[in-house]
C-alpha cells in the first residue's frame, strides 16, 4: 500500500473513530502533499510527487512539530506544546507504518 492510500485510509478511519486530533493531523498531511502536487505539475511532473518526496515531506513536517513545541515550552505554553506532540506521534506513525512493494503485497 503506497503512502497515499495510507494517508487515505487513515483520514478515513480518523473520521470514523471521530478521532479529532488524528484527523487534523492527517488533513494537514494531506494538504501538504497536495500543495506539492500543484507545484510539480506546474513543473512538468504530470503524476506529481513521488513516495520519495512525500518522505520528505512528512521529515519536514516531523521537525517542524518539534522545533514548534519546543518554541512553545520556553514559552511557557505547555498545553500548545503538547498539542504539536501529539501531532508529531501522528506524523511519526505514518513515517514508520511498513510499506508494502508490488512484490510483496498479499492477496487475501
Amino acid at each position: 500500500m503506497s503512502l497515499r492510500e495510507r494517508i487515505t485510509n487513515g483520514l478515513k478511519d480518523a473520521m470514523r473513530e471521530k478521532d479529532a486530533a488524528r484527523l487534523s493531523t492527517l488533513r494537514l498531511i494531506n494538504a501538504a502533499i497536495k500543495d506539492q502536487d500543484i507545484a510539480a505539475r506546474g513543473a512538468g511532473k504530470t503524476e506529481g510527487v513521488d513516495e520519495g518526496e512525500i518522505l520528505a515531506i512528512l521529515a519536514k513536517m516531523v521537525k517542524q512539530r518539534i522545533d514548534s513545541a519546543n518554541v512553545y515550552e520556553e514559552g511557557g505554553r505547555l498545553e500548545l506544546a503538547e498539542k504539536e506532540r501529539c501531532r508529531d506521534q501522528s506524523d511519526r506513525r505514518v513515517l514508520a507504518a511498513p510499506t508494502v512493494r508490488g512484490g510483496n503485497r498479499r492477496s487475501d
